[in-house]
């Protein structure tokens, strides 16, 4: 996946903040700023969405898991 790429992620409320990013186990930072967060939400805040933004490359092999607590 490129960097800026989109990916589906489980349904969920923009900026509730129950979104959960893991790329091979480790959990992500998410937000607006490409220098510390790995993705983030797309969407309205408030609204419901089902994709996220990565601000880097991930390479093929990694394992993408999204949750929602």
């Amino acid at each position: 996946l490129t960097a800026w790429g989109t990916g589906d992620a489980k349904s969920r409320i923009v900026g509730s903040g129950r979104l959960q990013v893991f790329l091979d186990g480790v959990l992500c930072v998410g937000g607006a700023d490409a220098d510390t967060c790995t993705y983030k939400e797309v969407g309205t805040s408030g609204k419901s969405s089902t994709t996220i933004q990565f601000h880097q490359d991930i390479a093929t092999d990694y394992e993408i898991l999204a949750r929602v607590q």
